[in-house]
């Protein structure tokens, strides 16, 4: 423990220092040893305590940075057995001298990284697979040609979802001996279990699966079998992923709402098999090891960080240095991270902790760097306002989504009517919107209508394209309306039935709105008589001064009003806006001819600084600098931060959306962790449901409660509860109490924002107004498990944020 102190030391009096520090820091062969060392020492101090003897034994590791940088910037590794993998590292590189750079490092991390926790064989799970043994077949099969070239371009990350395959090593040898000759390539060999297993509920022999090993006769379940009996989905899925795996192809089992699909790697892209519920409703397979979270959309996302490996270990090396840092200059080094790598999650989460401690300095925002550009350049261009944005159907509301997701997937019904309705969220001016529709299932007769406040008004009928839709998957295309509009509704008739014989009427693969959002201007300087002194410049040989204006917090700025007077006839204004006050730019320069009461000059930039210079050789500055207005919007960090976010991850909405929450609630924290539980029956596990893990309490009882007390007063900001298995409660009712016994109801289930899906489900709740003590949970009208266990309601979690 002596070494991570010492950096810890080291490390902070370089926090001190000025960013150029920081930065010469990260960049340094020597400073990004320190950086990687203290960030692996806190680590495997999350598991166990460091001696002075594991030190020593670990203390190899210290000045391979090439390794450090693999092993750290290649995903999560379950419960922190950071330990284990560098134990397992070790023995691989003094198994394999080449071990040491290339394909084979990558390989080795790997291969620690996945066996650091005991990986079981599908076939038998008494059986743990042998990392090193593993190690050296995939070199054999690598130098003998059998895998797939991709497999040597793979990084480590990557191959550990090659190298985690629960299909033992001869069965993927029997993978490639056996798989049908058409598949056998990198862009189609995922699919190849669809061919090679055979969906059946039941055996030859009229065997049911659910009679578990009787369906395959005792037999272990290796894939040879699979391929001869058949399985359902859980096996289709399993025996797709090895198939990949075989041929050095990374892909993983992930779990749906009643149901098992698979990822596959193809050329750089996840492809989702054998699914039923989309990606955003997958989670990664128990057993499978994480990227970031147990959300399989995040595979995607640390696929895209992991594209640019240079940039991903930079941004990770600054994440690590701002954790030295005071807030400011943590929150700026963040900034950097994002320049670099954009789609790096943890920093994100990073910003969303520094988030919790705003403060004064924070509302400068200078430290918000080039989420600053981003959010001017939004805020100046005309974009598509649609994207991700929630969406109403009147049916097949499971499907509504896709309209707006950017990918073409469709949406469809088989009612002979239909609508569909999009919410931009805010005012937006609309200058034009695309529909693409599904096949030939298209609205011979539809009309658009749009809203801000409470009714609809009819803005365009489908005769009025510009651009009509001929042949399959084509366009309506319409230019935009005068009125500012929130949300949009198509109302669709007269469809025409798909020619694939699925009955349906209508379908749209995307609807493309592009506009601005609209942010209504406001007086800046209003409360703020007083805003700036008026100083006369020091070049002795013009006439002219400037007024500073100081507005305490970022602001988009959009105009000045000069006022008119007998002196302001013409005259020349020059605008300069600054974040900072160090580093200035002008916004505007221009002669200005004052004819009626006010001169409007347009800015449209963000500012914490204003200065208004102005020119004459004879007029009074004082009078009119005097009675400036400045009018714009005031910007919260979490907008500016929000925009970025939209930006930048527009190709990932589901996590989009997540961070952008993320970012909002920050100032909100969980404050039900480990508090005191206690519950109508089964007592001794209440407290599973605050403990952070998923361990469950549950009841036989057709009526129960649980209570937490929060052990002071708290604001409740939103409330999540995490079922167990399908033991739901379908009626139950939220109370709150300052004093314990004095309960009122302040939520019912019929209040719930998000509703359980499948297994283990989730629901959310919004806050309430009334400070708490206790929180009691009144359950009604259960649902008996699903394994016979006799359980009418079951809870793993209960998350209170406050």
């Amino acid at each position: 423990m002596v070494l991570r102190e010492q950096l810890t030391e080291m490390l902070q009096q370089f926090g001190k220092g000025e960013l150029r520090e920081v930065d010469e820091l990260t960049e340094s062969d020597i400073g990004s040893l320190y950086l990687l060392q203290w960030k692996l020492l806190t680590n495997i101090a999350k598991k166990q305590h460091i001696t002075d003897e594991i030190e020593q034994e670990i203390s190899w590791i210290f000045n391979e940075k090439i390794i450090l940088e693999t092993l750290l910037c290649s995903g999560y590794i379950q419960n922190h057995r950071w330990l284990n993998a560098i134990q397992l590292l070790r023995e691989i590189l003094d198994l394999d001298v080449e071990a040491h750079t290339g394909y084979k490092l990558r390989l080795a991390v790997a291969i620690s990284i996945t066996f650091s926790s005991p990986v079981k064989a599908l076939a038998c799970s008494e059986v743990c697979i042998d990392g090193k043994k593993r190690y050296q077949n995939f070199v054999k099969w690598a130098e003998a040609g059998e895998l797939f070239p991709c497999f040597f371009n793979l990084t480590a990350w990557q191959l550990r979802y090659v190298v985690a395959s629960w299909a033992q090593d001869e069965e993927l040898e029997w993978a490639r001996e056996n798989v049908l000759e058409e598949f056998k390539s990198p862009e189609k060999i995922g699919e190849v279990t669809h061919k090679m297993v055979k969906y059946k509920d039941t055996n030859n022999d009229g065997i049911s699966v659910h009679e578990g090993p009787k369906y395959y006769n005792y037999r272990p379940v290796t894939m040879a079998v699979m391929h001869e009996v058949g399985a359902v989905c859980g096996g289709v899925s399993k025996f797709g992923v090895a198939m990949a795996q075989a041929f050095g192809v990374p892909a993983m089992p992930v779990g749906q709402p009643g149901h098992c699909a698979f990822l596959w790697w193809k050329n750089g892209d996840w492809v989702l098999s054998n699914d039923v519920s989309g990606v955003n409703k997958s989670t990664v397979h128990e057993g499978i090891q994480w990227s970031w979270t147990d959300q399989a959309a995040f595979v995607r996302l640390m696929e895209d960080t992991q594209k640019d490996m240079e940039k991903y270990i930079m941004s990770e090396k600054l994440r690590i240095a701002a954790k030295f840092c005071g807030e400011t200059k943590a929150m700026e080094i963040l900034g950097k991270c994002l320049n670099f790598c954009p789609t790096n999650y943890l920093v994100w989460r990073d910003i969303a902790s520094h988030q919790m401690n705003l403060n004064s300095c924070f509302k400068r925002g200078a430290w918000l760097g080039n989420s600053l550009n981003i959010f001017e350049a939004e805020n100046r261009e005309m974009k598509t306002i649609s994207q991700n944005k929630t969406v109403t159907a009147s049916s097949c509301q499971e499907r509504g989504q896709n309209v707006v997701d950017g990918t073409g997937s469709e949406w469809w019904s088989e009612e002979e009517t239909a609508c569909i309705e999009i919410d931009l969220e805010c005012e937006c001016k609309i200058e034009s919107l695309d529909i693409q529709w599904w096949g030939s299932s298209v609205s011979k007769n539809f009309i658009i209508l749009a809203k801000t406040g409470e009714d609809y008004e009819q803005v365009k009928h489908s005769d009025a394209a510009f651009q009509k839709p001929h042949g399959l998957n084509s366009f309506s295309r319409f230019t935009g309306w005068g009125e500012n509009s929130r949300k949009i509704k198509l109302e669709l008739k007269e469809g025409s039935l798909d020619p694939w014989g699925m009955n349906k009427y209508f379908g749209i693969r995307q609807i493309i709105v592009r506009g601005y959002q609209i942010r209504p201007s406001v007086l800046l300087l209003k409360n703020k008589p007083n805003y700036g002194k008026t100083i006369k410049c020091p070049d002795n040989s013009r006439n002219q001064s400037y007024q500073e204006i100081d507005l305490e917090q970022v602001c988009m700025c959009d105009h000045i009003a000069i006022p008119w007077s007998p002196d302001t006839t013409g005259i020349n204004v020059e605008i300069k806006t600054s974040i900072d006050g160090k580093f200035w730019k002008i916004a505007s320069k221009e002669k200005v001819e004052i004819k009626n009461e006010w001169a409007m000059i347009p800015v449209s930039c963000l500012a914490s600084y204003v200065r208004i210079y102005l020119e004459d050789s004879d007029m009074n500055h004082d009078d009119v600098l005097n009675n400036i207005l400045l009018y714009g919007t005031v910007n919260s960090t979490e907008e500016i931060l929000i925009t970025r976010v939209k930006r930048e991850l527009k190709t990932h909405p589901n996590i989009e959306k997540s961070i952008c929450k993320m970012l909002k609630e920050a100032k909100y924290k969980n404050i039900s962790h480990k508090k005191p539980c206690k519950a109508s029956d089964g007592h001794e596990r209440a407290c599973n449901v605050v403990d952070g893990t998923k361990s469950e309490w549950w009841t036989e009882m057709e009526s129960a409660w649980i209570e937490v007390d929060l052990g002071s007063t708290h604001e409740v900001h939103k409330v999540e509860i995490q079922w167990w298995g399908t033991s739901v409660s379908k009626s139950y009712k939220v109370l709150a109490a300052v004093d314990e016994g004095q309960f009122s109801q302040v939520k019912t289930q019929s209040d719930e924002e998000d509703s359980p899906e499948g297994y283990n489900g989730w629901s959310k709740l919004g806050g309430w107004d009334e400070e708490t003590r206790f929180i009691r949970i009144n359950l009604e009208n259960g649902s008996l498990d699903p394994w016979g266990m006799n359980k009418c309601f079951g809870i793993r979690q209960i998350i209170l944020f406050g």
